[in-house]
């Protein structure tokens, strides 16, 4: 699985999930009952 693929499934099948584009790196943006949470793929 490319990195592309994961960020496409984490978009598609996690609710109140965004795309987060920094400096070059792409990654998944989840708000969990109050505590934030990035994870960057790329």
């Amino acid at each position: 699985m490319t990195a592309e693929e994961i960020l496409k499934y984490g978009l598609e099948n996690l609710a109140g999930t965004i795309l987060v584009e920094s400096w070059g790196e792409k990654g998944i943006f989840y708000n969990q009952t109050m505590c934030e949470s990035v994870a960057f793929i790329y």
